[in-house]
């Protein structure tokens, strides 16, 4: 869930914003590349730090996005690595 003062990247946008307000299922994000401020859907938003693994299984954590698709990993092994958004999905909760 996002919350106001989250630091949030989105995929085609470079630099990291931050949500300054939620209304409903859209956020508004300020943008630290410029003072430009924006309407988003959440599910457009990935917020740093957000907890996600490959489909290949490894765990890691978003850094920030690229341009078009590519999204900078933190690997559980410590490791930064570019990858495609399709490769990534966000981690399952497990059940206890």
């Amino acid at each position: 869930m996002i919350r106001p003062g989250t630091q949030v990247v989105r995929l085609g946008q470079r630099g990291k914003g931050q949500v300054v307000g939620i209304d409903g299922d859209t956020c508004a994000v300020l943008w630290r590349n410029g003072p430009k401020r924006e309407s988003h859907p959440q599910t457009e938003l990935a917020w740093i730090g957000l907890a996600i693994h490959t489909r290949d299984g490894r765990a890691g954590r978003v850094v920030e996005l690229g341009r078009n698709t590519a999204v900078c990993v933190r690997l559980a092994d410590g490791r930064r690595a570019w990858m495609q958004a399709e490769e990534l999905a966000p981690r399952e909760q497990s059940e206890q």
